[in-house]
């Protein structure tokens, strides 16, 4: 892999200040790229490969040479990640613009590579999944960041709804799209010109109705079913769900035991779960109510180690594996709350979402504000309740829980 470093050209000096550039080494060939700064000779922190506080614009220039070296570091991570040949000179002439940059299918590779070496791989699936919809709609396995313009993205849009597919699904493609065009800017590898979103606005539909009354959750409750069955688990997922506020089922399936507090010698007193959200990685704390105490209590939650499942959905410790475990269940997951529905009478499909919407429906009509509400369901934006997200403090919203379980 190509070495980068930053250094002061002492061959040449200008005013006696010597030009500050960049040395990029692959194979043990070197070449140079210049910037458009100098400095005195004083000035130049050897170790750090940047400015002392003691040149007057130290702080403008060392920001500039740190994206410097972020986006050659960016390159190169695309080359020997897609197994392309490259020389020290092919990095130089992208920078001085000579050669195109890497492809926007490699560039998603990158993201995709990020995401697994920081073990989220949902993230990675939904950019793996936004390569294989490119491809697809595209016709193409070589796509570069300037044919996504305005006229390409209507032209995907014109085929998606040609092959019987409706606007939310399209929506998920190009929402993910625009996220990596708003990283590549980010990264310098385009300029936000190049950015077809400015022009381009993406639709979205009104979603299906997915929350169901109060009367049907409490069928789902007090249905008869075969203890440790696969639909008698996945009740039990479901009604804890909608005790905790909606939590998601993925983020279920992580709780550890770890993840609970106010439990000691077989006795439980005020107990919280704290857990870090997996879809935002915000870290959440919530009471947990006595409904979901003793679905816990049927999982022998005295008894579990500190690092054990909660729940015997997992049972891998390694991300990867863990991943590809939670993938299988949540395909089970699925299947059997179909079936608890149909043994229910219940008319509204029953989906993992279900839960979550039914908690913020029922709390909407027996009066809970709104923010407390989007609080609970952990939305990161305003645009998710269609209201200012106020804070509130954990009694309030431990209290709303009651209200709305009890």
């Amino acid at each position: 892999m190509a070495n980068v470093k930053i250094l002061i050209w002492k061959h040449k000096k200008i005013n006696e200040k010597y030009p500050i550039c960049l040395r990029i080494t692959h194979n043990r060939k070197p070449v140079y790229y210049f910037t458009k700064y100098f400095c005195f000779e004083k000035d130049w922190n050897i170790e750090k490969e940047r400015l002392y506080k003691s040149y007057r614009d130290f702080h403008e220039i060392n920001i500039y040479l740190d994206n410097l070296v972020s986006k050659v570091n960016r390159i190169i991570l695309d080359y020997e990640i897609s197994n392309k040949p490259y020389t020290s000179s092919t990095i130089k002439n992208i920078l001085i613009g000579k050669i195109s940059k890497i492809d926007l299918l490699q560039f998603i590779d990158n993201i995709v590579f990020d995401c697994k070496k920081l073990n989220k791989f949902g993230n990675a699936r939904v950019y793996n999944n936004l390569k294989s919809f490119l491809q697809k709609y595209t016709g193409e396995n070589t796509i570069s960041f300037k044919d996504i313009d305005y006229n390409q993205l209507k032209k995907i849009e014109l085929l998606y709804y040609a092959s019987g597919y409706k606007t939310n699904g399209l929506s998920h493609f190009l929402r993910t799209l625009k996220a990596v065009f708003n990283k590549a800017i980010l990264a310098g590898c385009i300029n936000e010109d190049s950015n077809p979103f400015i022009k381009y606005k993406i639709k979205s539909d009104r979603t299906d109705k997915r929350a169901i009354s109060k009367h049907d959750i409490e069928k789902i409750r007090d249905i008869e079913l075969c203890e440790n069955s696969g639909a008698w688990h996945t009740r039990n997922y479901f009604m804890f769900s909608f005790y905790l506020m909606g939590l998601n089922f993925v983020d279920i399936a992580y709780l550890k035991k770890s993840n609970i507090s106010g439990i000691s010698n077989n006795k439980a007193e005020r107990v919280t779960i704290t857990y870090i959200r997996k879809k935002t990685s915000k870290v959440y704390k919530m009471d947990v109510p006595l409904p979901a105490m003793s679905i816990l209590e049927q999982y022998n939650i005295y008894e579990k180690a500190t690092e054990d499942y909660i729940f015997p959905i997992l049972t891998k410790q390694n991300a990867a594996a863990a991943d590809q475990e939670f993938l299988n269940k949540y395909c089970s997951y699925k299947y059997n709350l179909k079936k608890i529905g149909s043994l229910c009478k219940i008319e509204q499909k029953l989906t993992g979402y279900v839960a979550r919407h039914s908690w913020a429906s029922i709390a909407l009509k027996i009066g809970i504000p709104i923010g407390i509400i989007s609080q609970g369901l952990g939305h990161e934006d305003i645009k998710t309740t269609q209201i200012y997200l106020e804070s509130f403090d954990d009694d309030a919203m431990n209290k709303a829980n009651l209200l709305i379980i009890g």
